[in-house]
């Protein structure tokens, strides 16, 4: 039941309070009260406060009408609400034994609906939630019984109201996959959808992967150890490592390392191998050779700084790939350039071992400007005052001036120089005098109490809880998610409680 945050929460009727589970922002606060009614023993349990919200300690008498806690939203919740489930006998004792809040309180004239801000009724329905990576789905609530199906990232499966808590079934939840019921790693699904992986983030496997192609190291483990489809023990399971394997690493994370074992690739906990000599990036074997005579780059675009130059026909090897952009090694170079810019050895190719013959020197000649290659076109702003030229050159003629942080738009590049229109004119001006366009940020409102969060998902740390009707700036969206800043603060809320 929506409400606002921090909005007293009352005991329904009198009992005792049977248990107390502190909220975070990972795990759902509950109280859970023991009431007799009808000469039946129910349990109501109140959800979603925060721990320092709750006013009454396990084993207290509470009346009917007593203040037990506030509204919050702890657990998997985007805003504050109320949360209220009623069982009859004891909480969590028996799907047969789930009774509907709204029907059973009505009948005692009480209507939960009358002033709620928001209802969603949970009785027998069933909640959708998503595969957060390429996971498992058991026979039973246990990793180690049979394997039933292999959902990816984003499938949807389907369970039962709260079974997610853990309260009944521990690390495990049981769900219902297309037409197969069996049980999954309580972590390995999200109530929400996640937004779609960056390209270059999944194998076709399937496999989680920052894009890195050239290996670090070279590891062997001594005992049996599971690879899995990413850094985690919920991830699937794609084959078994036998004792004393060797083979070589290409990135860690999270007390995990992403290794290559024969055509397998997948992560496997960083404790259980150990390193055997490090892999010098510049005896790599190259794969592919610079189209042009080129500046490599700091980092994946144009916005970043040139540092070492490079030849036509110099041998790389791609290190990794984000867009339309690739990291590459050229001996003890390393640097960034357009993929468009690189062509692939032929396999069929042979370095040649015959020297040239002698040759005069030639005759000094003008160099040529570097080629004009087109771009997707985009915004950028002009850094400070600058003119606009007929052609990539210092010396060309002015077509005009462009005054500092106007917007124009990019069309093409030749080397360092960037082809941009503006106020109906064409001409060229040095890239460094340029940064890429950020339009003005929007400013809306809350509707709601609801939380700031590290990332767009639920299950993400919670920087702070904006109140009502505060204004914040939205900087960009993903999703039902909208990144915004809020008194010096910049996180991640759901879009669907801003105005």
């Amino acid at each position: 039941m929506g409400a606002s945050d921090n909005e007293p929460i009352y005991a329904i009727a009198a009992g005792k309070v049977r248990s107390i589970v502190k909220g975070t922002n990972s795990k759902t606060g509950i109280i859970v009260v023991e009431h007799y009614i009808d000469g039946a023993k129910y349990e109501f349990a109140y959800m979603h406060m925060w721990p320092e919200d709750v006013m009454v300690e396990v084993g207290d008498k509470v009346k009917a009408g007593e203040k037990i806690a506030r509204v919050g939203a702890s657990g998997p919740a985007t805003g504050p609400h109320l949360h209220l489930e009623i069982w009859k006998d004891r909480f969590y004792s028996s799907d047969a034994n789930v009774v509907d809040p709204v029907a059973f309180l009505k009948k005692r004239g009480v209507d939960l609906k009358a002033n709620a801000q928001a209802n969603f009724g949970e009785y027998d329905r069933n909640c959708t939630y998503f595969a957060r990576g390429k996971t498992e789905v058991f026979a039973s609530a246990s990793a180690a019984s049979k394997v039933l199906g292999r959902p990816g990232r984003n499938t949807e499966v389907s369970s039962k109201p709260g079974a997610i808590n853990g309260l009944r079934n521990g690390d495990f939840v049981k769900v219902k996959y297309g037409s197969l019921s069996g049980w999954m790693d309580r972590f390995a699904v999200s109530p929400g959808k996640l937004a779609e992986a960056p390209v270059g983030s999944l194998t076709t496997a399937g496999t989680v992967t920052n894009g890195v192609k050239i290996p670090f190291a070279t590891y062997r483990n001594s005992g049996v150890v599971n690879m899995r489809s990413g850094a985690a023990s919920w991830y699937s399971r794609i084959t078994t490592l036998p004792a004393g394997s060797t083979f070589k690493a290409y990135e860690s994370a999270s007390g995990w390392t992403r290794v290559k074992h024969g055509s397998n690739e997948g992560w496997v906990s960083s404790a259980l191998i150990s390193k055997i000599s490090n892999i010098d990036p510049a005896t790599v074997a190259t794969s592919h050779q610079v189209a042009s005579d080129l500046k490599l780059r700091s980092g994946a675009g144009y916005t970043y700084k040139e540092t070492d130059a490079l030849k036509r026909g110099t041998k790389v090897s791609i290190r990794r790939t984000v867009g339309s952009w690739s990291q590459v090694q050229a001996g003890k170079l390393s640097g960034w350039l357009r993929t468009a810019d690189l062509k692939k050895i032929s396999s069929a190719a042979r370095p040649s071992t015959e020297k040239p013959p002698a040759a005069s020197k030639p005759a000094p000649s003008k160099p040529k400007p570097p080629a004009v290659t087109s771009l997707k076109k985009k915004s950028y702003t002009t850094k400070a005052k600058v003119t606009l030229r007929k052609s990539s050159n210092s010396k060309s003629a002015s077509v005009r001036s462009i005054s500092a942080k106007k917007k124009v738009t990019v069309n093409a590049k030749s080397g360092s120089w960037l082809r941009v229109s503006y106020a109906g004119k064409t001409g060229w001006v040095p890239a460094k005098q340029l940064s890429v366009y950020k339009a003005p940020a929007k400013t809306k409102k809350t509707k709601s109490g609801l939380h700031l969060r590290k990332s767009p998902s639920t299950s993400s740390k919670s920087i702070r809880v904006i109140p009502k009707g505060k204004k914040v700036t939205v900087k960009a969206t993903k999703g039902s998610w909208s990144q915004v800043r809020y008194s010096g603060k910049t996180g991640w809320v759901k879009k669907k409680y801003l105005k």
